[in-house]
C-alpha cells in the first residue's frame, strides 16, 4: 500500500488532484445510493418514517412540477431547507460528539464521524436534485399524495 501511495505522490500535481476529486466524487455517489436505499427501505418498515420521507418527496417533485408560480417553488424550497436542517443539526451533533470522544478512544471517535456523515447524507437526500421532468414529478407527485392519503386513513 505505501508503495502505491508512494507512486501517486511522484505524479504530477494536477493528476493527484484529479484523482483525489474522483475518488471523494464516487465516495459521495456511493454514500448518496446508499442512503437513499436505506431511507426508502427504512420508510416501508414504519409509518411515521414512510410519512416523513413521502412528504420530503412531495416537496422535492413538487419543485419539478412546471405550473407553479416563483412563490410557491420559493415555499416548496424553504420547507425543503427547513427539513433538512434537523439533519444538519443532528450530523453537528454526532460530529462534536465524535470530536470529543476521540480525545479519549479512537474508535468512539469514528463511531461519532460517521454518525455525522450518515446525516450529512440524509440532509442531502432531502435537497438532492430531482432529475425528473415535468411530466415525471407531476406524476409522481399524484402518486406520492395518493399514498400520503392512504397512509392517513390507515392510521386514523
Amino acid at each position: 500500500m505505501s508503495e502505491l501511495i508512494d507512486e501517486v505522490m511522484r505524479w504530477p500535481i494536477i493528476f493527484q488532484g484529479a484523482l483525489g476529486s474522483g475518488l471523494f466524487w464516487i465516495v459521495l455517489l456511493i454514500g448518496q445510493k446508499a442512503v437513499d436505499k436505506v431511507s426508502s427501505t427504512y420508510s416501508h418498515k414504519s409509518i411515521a418514517a414512510r410519512k416523513s420521507w413521502l412528504v420530503s418527496e412531495q416537496f422535492r417533485h413538487a419543485l419539478g412540477c412546471s405550473n407553479l408560480s416563483h412563490d410557491e417553488k420559493a415555499h416548496f424550497f424553504s420547507v425543503l431547507i427547513y427539513r433538512s436542517a434537523r439533519h444538519l443539526y443532528r450530523s453537528l451533533m454526532w460530529f462534536v460528539l465524535g470530536f470529543i470522544a476521540n480525545s479519549f478512544l479512537n474508535p468512539l471517535g469514528v463511531v461519532g464521524f460517521v454518525g455525522s456523515l450518515f446525516y450529512l447524507f440524509k440532509a442531502y437526500e432531502i435537497v438532492s436534485p430531482n432529475m425528473n421532468g415535468p411530466e415525471e414529478s407531476e406524476k409522481r407527485l399524484f402518486e406520492i399524495t395518493e399514498e400520503l392519503k392512504d397512509l392517513e386513513s390507515t392510521s386514523e
